[in-house]
């Protein structure tokens, strides 16, 4: 696997474990539902919103470069591939090779959006079901 691969699997793997912490604190919170609680919760809600914001655009960026090799993907033949490796084409073969992996590393950088979006989903599910509770 290349290094850029490799990193951004290191920096998906890490929000994946950070998002996981988060939502358990959110899960043991929830429990104690308390004013203190939710004013905790809606300050991190705040801190997570900063972060979906952030990752909006990179979500963005992202999605157009994935866009960008699907259009050049569906002109790059199977026969076109088999020919460039019978003639020895590493020109060829190392610029799509590097475009694969710029799509790989754009759909995992959009794939981290979606988490700090999920996150932020889950916290202000926790906060409005907390405000529910608070009047049954």
């Amino acid at each position: 696997m290349s290094e850029k691969l490799d990193s951004v699997r290191r920096e998906l793997h890490a929000k994946l474990n950070e998002a996981d912490k988060h939502l358990k604190d959110i899960e043991a919170s929830a429990n104690s539902a308390n004013e203190k609680v939710k004013a905790q919760l809606q300050a991190q809600l705040k801190s997570v919103e900063t972060k979906v914001n952030d990752a909006k655009a990179r979500a963005a960026a992202a999605d157009a470069r994935m866009k960008s090799w699907v259009n050049e993907k569906k002109e790059m033949t199977q026969d076109a591939i088999a020919q460039w490796k019978s003639q020895r084409n590493a020109m060829k073969l190392e610029g799509r090779a590097d475009r694969s992996e710029d799509y790989a590393v754009a759909a995992m950088q959009f794939a981290g959006a979606a988490i700090d979006e999920a996150e932020k989903a889950v916290i202000e599910a926790v906060v409005a079901r907390m405000d529910a509770d608070a009047v049954a």
